[in-house]
């Protein structure tokens, strides 16, 4: 059935399943997500990736991202009212044809000097994705598009994607291996994009630039 019940420690972690109780705060305890959350108005959809997720300590939540079966992507978050499902595909704005389904595995990270929250994946044309949220809520980004640098194009994506905040150097860094099996980055510096020989840009509360190795 592919429910979201993690079976290992860290994902539980991540997924927050696993809670301390009055009576002993040194144990996991397990949840069934899929009929914790609320808002899916035909159940929560079931999972056909891995699960990606984060805590956003600005915001006292908790939140997870995968992808269903039909290859849309699909957000848990909890706050003090409990776990809460959203259809991203759906919510995010700035996709003229729809939010690009996604093939293989979301990954979402937190860039919290900007107070935003990112997720990126693989579209199932290869291309590269970006869901962010600030106060105005969830955007979508073409990366391969709006990315600079890359002479002949940012290349297409073989493989998920990864990424970060560097907070210290308020940079933001996604990676990936293209169908050359190269190993390539988008970064985004806080003022400007630049391209590297190994470096793609993209963009503070939105990714935006690129550069390929």
């Amino acid at each position: 059935m592919n429910r979201l019940t993690p079976s290992f420690a860290f994902s539980v972690c991540l997924v927050a399943a696993c809670v301390a109780t009055a009576q002993s705060s040194d144990l996991w305890n397990w949840v069934d997500l899929n009929q914790a959350a609320q808002g899916a108005p035909k159940g929560v959809p079931d999972a056909a990736s891995d699960l990606s997720g984060y805590a956003f300590e600005a915001d006292h939540t908790q939140h997870i991202f995968y992808r269903s079966g039909n290859n849309r992507l699909n957000e848990l978050y909890w706050d003090n009212q409990g776990w809460h499902w959203v259809d991203l595909s759906y919510v995010a704005q700035g996709a003229p044809n729809g939010v690009p389904t996604a093939a293989g595995n979301p990954f979402g990270y937190v860039f919290n000097s900007q107070g935003t929250q990112h997720v990126v994946y693989r579209g199932t044309n290869n291309r590269l994705n970006e869901l962010h949220k600030d106060n105005q809520g969830w955007h979508w980004v073409d990366l391969s598009y709006v990315a600079q640098g890359a002479p002949n194009g940012v290349p297409d994506a073989a493989s998920d994607l990864s990424g970060y905040a560097f907070e210290a150097d308020g940079t933001q860094h996604i990676f990936y291996r293209s169908g050359n099996n190269r190993l390539n980055e988008l970064y985004w510096p806080s003022q400007r994009a630049v391209l590297g020989q190994a470096g793609l840009a993209l963009g503070g509360s939105k990714l935006r630039r690129a550069g390929s190795a």
